[in-house]
């Protein structure tokens, strides 16, 4: 009995485990049916390295300033690709810091080929200090600033500014059509608080949005246009403009002028006597000479005193860079519009030449004459300026079509993406997103850079000594002993190897502070200005004389020859230099130049690790 129980528990047995078998054999069929939910393990992701590479054969044309601003929007926002790079994993690169060493020059670098444009390898001395950069680039990147055959503009513009797109640039025409149909007053016209701060007027108390606690006190000889005591009357519109002569401690004021814009009538025009004496009546320029002063006897305080009883707070005063005219007036105004804004590009240094705006938009020649500037036409040709810009609307004659580099950031269409500027001077980047740190040396920068790099998208910064050194004047001429003391030739050249130095210890300590994917750009904005700048002057003091002067009386000269050098001088001036590195957990920490096209490269490697990541997975 017992013997049978077994016997069918034991075939019992065997057929639950031939059933068992065959569910599992179901349940494992089933799975394979279409739709059927099956949990994989997650195999932790690769981590995708960014990284540089690029054919130095492949480089066809020299790089531009504008290059590198381009390769900023490309690496942190979304920009264009650049032809000239090739960025494998661009996505993860998170920071990218820019360092500008103005007056770092190719030649300290040995690249002196100003026709070169593609990256070459360099050879420092093994006595150089800049060590830094043997260490991590590899290759030294030709960039040619913005200029003409004989002209550098700025390289900085040229960086900062980024071109509007093409549906940037459809809205604005709108917005100043918008504006040309509404009637503007000249009031829409004035600078506001901090046009006024950058272009260093001085600032009245009445200045609109001028906080209480940055109100000052007026300075000895100085004065306050005064509010109108009359609450109805009618704001009037006056150009101003003084002539100026040189004396030991500056620009004094010897004429003033001011016409009424209501009717065009001069209601002030007078000489006046500076209280020290003139050293230079600059009458080329000022139209005062030496005669025209012998007699009068009106002073600063008497004219201050004279103009403050036609011109009131509630007025508006119109000049060309008028605040060089309040500052020799002393004079304190809160409603100020200066043509030279007006007219000027957007957010930049660059100003205009009344002579030439008002040649081009008035159609009229100013300044024509030989005896100097005449203070009463520049004042009506700024009113008439003006006028132009209240017929017009305020975007006519301006260059109105790009945006601020930190704004084009803040505006990605990947994202909002943030920007540090660390720099002697942020006036520029005041009316832009971006996180503003004004410091006072280079070491202050690069402390500052070191700790912001890691809490935004893209850090600018620049440091300045070599630059003040190269800058400062030396003593003697070539050929001739130079003498002993702190500005002598010999003293520069070893105030500059020490420049060299630290300039290598802090580009060291912000790299090393750098986090990683973060990509590292050093450029230089131009090259050794010096000869050019030279040739200039030259230039300019033939062309004052032969406009001053009759022609035998000539003695400077200007010929072919020297126009050819300032050509060859110039390209040597707008010749600078770049250095590119990429700091990143792989071992190499610097851009590789490639021995293959870049795409087909970039294409291998995602295939390859594509592949990796595919056999790992299926292990």
């Amino acid at each position: 009995m017992s013997a049978g129980i077994e016997e069918v528990s034991a075939t019992n047995n065997a057929a639950a485990g031939s059933s068992n078998g065959f569910n599992k054999k179901r349940r494992a069929s089933q799975s394979s049916l279409p739709g059927a939910e099956v949990k994989k393990q997650k195999k932790p992701k690769k981590p995708r390295y960014p990284s540089l590479s690029y054919v130095p054969k492949n480089v066809k044309v020299k790089l531009h300033v504008r290059d590198l601003r381009d390769l900023v929007l490309y690496t942190v926002a979304d920009g264009r690709a650049p032809t000239w790079l090739a960025i494998e994993n661009r996505t993860s690169i998170k920071h990218l810091v820019t360092v500008m060493v103005p007056s770092l020059y190719p030649s300290d670098f040995g690249l002196k080929d100003t026709s070169q444009f593609q990256p070459v390898p360099y050879h420092l001395e093994d006595d150089t200090e800049l060590t830094f950069f043997k260490s991590k680039f590899d290759h030294i990147w030709p960039v040619m600033a913005p200029g003409t055959v004989a002209a550098l503009h700025s390289p900085f513009d040229d960086f900062v500014e980024v071109p509007l797109s093409k549906e940037e640039k459809k809205a604005r025409a709108q917005q100043q059509k918008a504006q040309k149909n509404k009637k503007l007053d000249p009031i829409d016209c004035i600078l506001d608080l901090v046009q006024m701060a950058n272009n260093n007027y001085p600032i009245h108390p009445l200045t609109d949005k001028l906080p209480p606690d940055h109100i000052t006190e007026l300075l000895p000889g100085w004065v306050d246009t005064a509010a109108s005591e009359s609450k109805n009357s009618k704001r009037k519109v006056f150009g101003l403009d003084c002539e100026m002569c040189e004396a030991a401690s500056g620009k004094v004021v010897t004429r003033i002028t001011l016409v009424s814009n209501h009717d065009r009538k001069t209601i002030y025009d007078e000489l006046v006597k500076p209280e020290e004496p003139i050293i230079d009546y600059l009458t080329r320029y000022s139209g005062i000479t030496e005669e025209m002063l012998k007699d009068v006897t009106k002073n600063l305080a008497e004219a201050q005193e004279e103009l403050l009883k036609l011109i009131s707070a509630n007025d508006i005063l119109v000049g060309h860079s008028l605040e060089s005219d309040l500052n020799v007036l002393k004079i304190r105004h809160p409603l100020v519009i200066d043509t030279a804004l007006l007219y000027g590009a957007k957010d930049t240094r660059w100003k205009p030449a009344l002579r030439n705006i008002t040649q081009r938009f008035v159609g009229r020649e100013i300044q024509t004459g030989k005896n100097g500037h005449n203070s009463e036409e520049d004042a009506i040709a700024c009113l008439d300026l003006l006028n132009l810009k209240l017929l017009h609307g305020l975007d006519y004659g301006v260059k109105n079509d790009t945006k601020n580099i930190a704004e084009r950031l803040a505006t990605s269409a990947q994202g909002k993406r943030t920007t540090a500027v660390i720099d002697y001077n942020t006036n520029r980047w005041v009316s832009t997103p971006a996180t503003l740190v004004s410091c006072k040396s280079d070491d202050e920068i690069v402390e500052k850079a070191s700790k912001l790099c890691k809490t935004v998208h893209f850090t600018w910064t620049k440091l300045a000594e070599v630059n003040s050194i190269r800058h400062t004047p030396t003593f003697g001429k070539a050929g001739e002993a130079q003498p002993e003391g702190d500005n002598s030739e010999a003293t520069q050249q070893e105030k500059l190897k020490a420049a060299f130095k630290n300039l290598n210890t802090r580009l060291e300590r912000l790299y090393e502070s750098l986090p990683n994917q973060t990509l590292l750009v050093v450029w230089t904005g131009h090259g050794n200005q010096k000869r050019m700048r030279e040739l200039h002057t030259k230039k300019r003091n033939f062309q004052l004389e032969y406009n001053t002067k009759k022609w035998n009386e000539v003695t400077s000269s200007w010929t072919d020859k020297d126009n050819q050098e300032l050509l060859r001088a110039t390209v040597n001036a707008r010749f600078g230099a770049a250095f590119i590195a990429l700091k990143s957990e792989r071992p190499t920490d610097s851009s590789q130049p490639a021995t293959t096209d870049t795409s087909a490269e970039a294409s291998g490697d995602q295939e390859a690790q594509e592949t990796e990541t595919k056999q790992d997975n299926e292990k």
